[in-house]
């Protein structure tokens, strides 16, 4: 029985999907649970597996294409099902059976006549061989006309070329049939002062150029092919070749201009949801500054002891969601969700890191991320970071997350503000390190690396005061990191 597999729903925002890359061919088995086609959901690229076994009968939806989900995009069922599944042919062996079918020869048609078989005289039914070509009454076809240049006539008035008959045990015995001969046609040699090469994409077709001709166009990088042959003219010229450079830039000229490019799965989903979420929430934005002096120090004396049980050094990014994961805890209004029945305040606390693609962005959780350690936060940001830019990250690689830190610090940029992931409350927004000069208690200067967090927040379900309580005990922490081992 046929089955229809249809576009999947890879996450709880997903509407519609693009068909990246069938891995599949039509016609080809398909195990359960094996991967059939590449999707592009409203997030990521993910290679989606078979819900059922059987042959891939047909293709619905190619690639490139783009469907609500749960369209039908594909026929799995048995071979036997489909007309388009080829079948195997019936043997010699069986054809002869009793009770095998069999299609009888066509007509014999002799100068338009056709005709039953049974009403020709002399011709036998049994396939045409050697030995019964020469049998009396077999029909004789006349060999075409032989065209050279275009103009058809006789063989036997163009010279050089082999009139020889048919065998005569075969084609000379009486009423032998013979298959027309294919049209011979006579090449005429180029001139010897001409440079004469195939055209590329069409092999048959000569092209007729003079060298300097050539010379030139290879320098230029011109394609002989694509240069006119001017009315009159026997070859192209180097000043043909010349004249198709002014054509092609006054081509390039004309095509100047403003480029469209087509929304794409990923990009269509973000324009729509940033405006979702600047639609909905009331966005209200707050910053400070932090010396990171502690927190690169504390950084250098771990990392050793993390990369050779984790196996990868904890970033300064990897501290601040380990730091912010440790203060939501205490502000569990920053990590709530504002809903219709209220303001619903998560019991997990997961992380969302945003990671920015060639093109896009995506956010995968870490899970649980106040109960990890700040190695196993280092480990899954790497792995997670690796496979979304990939495009390979899994739906619930990309779900249920509750709060998310952005950071620019590696582009240089100092500070800058986030839209909130929907349905999140808040997002954490982290700039570079830059060194630079520190009012020190009294009148003291110093030169300290400093950072600067910046909270969007909506101000439905938290208020400011709030937030900025948030932030100075993030702050804190990040100025003494020792407080994390005092849990």
């Amino acid at each position: 029985m046929a089955n229809m597999f249809k576009m999947p729903r890879l996450g709880l925002t997903m509407t519609e999907g693009t068909i990246v890359k069938w891995l599949k061919e039509e016609g080809d088995f398909v195990k359960k649970g094996e991967e059939i086609v590449e999707i592009e959901s409203d997030k990521s690229v993910s290679p989606v597996e078979s819900t059922e076994e059987g042959h891939l009968l047909k293709i619905l939806v190619c690639a490139g294409e783009t469907v609500d989900c749960l369209t039908d995009i594909a026929v799995l069922g048995d071979a036997a099902e489909t007309p388009g599944v080829d079948q195997a042919p019936i043997s010699d062996s069986v054809a002869g059976a009793p009770g095998a079918v069999q299609t009888p020869a066509p007509d014999v048609d002799k100068e338009g006549v056709s005709g039953d078989t049974a009403e020709t005289p002399g011709v036998d039914q049994a396939p045409i061989s050697d030995s019964v070509a020469g049998a009396p009454g077999a029909v004789q076809t006349p060999a075409p006309d032989v065209d050279k240049e275009g103009v058809s006539g006789d063989t036997a008035e163009t010279p050089g070329v082999d009139q020889t008959p048919v065998s005569d045990s075969v084609a000379g015995a009486p009423g032998a049939v013979q298959t027309p001969a294919p049209d011979v046609a006579v090449k005429t040699p180029a001139p010897a002062d001409e440079d004469v090469r195939s055209n590329e994409k069409d092999p048959a077709c000569k092209i007729f150029a003079t060298p300097s001709a050539k010379r030139t166009a290879k320098e230029l990088g011109i394609d002989l092919s694509q240069v006119p042959l001017p009315p009159g003219k026997s070859r192209i010229e180097k000043k043909d070749v010349l004249g198709q450079i002014e054509c092609i830039s006054s081509e390039r000229e004309k095509t100047r201009g403003d480029r469209i490019v087509k929304l794409d799965g990923m990009r269509k989903t973000i324009a729509s949801r940033m405006k979702e979420s600047l639609d909905i929430s009331a966005h209200v934005t707050l910053t400070t500054e932090v010396d990171m002096s502690a927190a690169l120090d504390f950084r250098k004396q771990v990392s050793t002891a993390i990369s050779e049980r984790y196996g990868t050094e904890p970033s300064l990014n990897d501290l601040v969601v380990k730091c912010t994961a440790h203060v939501l805890r205490d502000f569990p209004r920053l990590n709530s969700v504002f809903a219709d029945e209220g303001i619903i305040e998560k019991d997990e606390i997961n992380i969302g890191i945003a990671v920015a693609l060639n093109e896009g962005l995506t956010v995968p959780v870490i899970r649980r991320c106040d109960q990890k350690t700040l190695g196993e936060i280092a480990a899954e940001s790497k792995r997670l970071s690796a496979k979304a830019k990939m495009q390979g990250l899994l739906a619930d690689e990309m779900s249920g997350g509750t709060f998310t830190v952005s950071n620019l610090g590696m582009f240089g940029i100092t500070q800058f503000t986030s839209i909130i992931n929907q349905p999140e409350s808040a997002i954490l927004s982290v700039g570079a390190i830059v060194r630079r000069p520190f009012a020190l208690d009294g009148d003291a200067v110093s030169v300290r690396p400093m950072m600067n967090l910046t909270i969007n927040f909506d101000h439905r379900p938290i208020d400011g005061a709030l937030s900025a309580r948030f932030l100075q005990t993030l702050k804190r922490l990040l100025e003494y990191p020792a407080l994390l081992l005092a849990e």
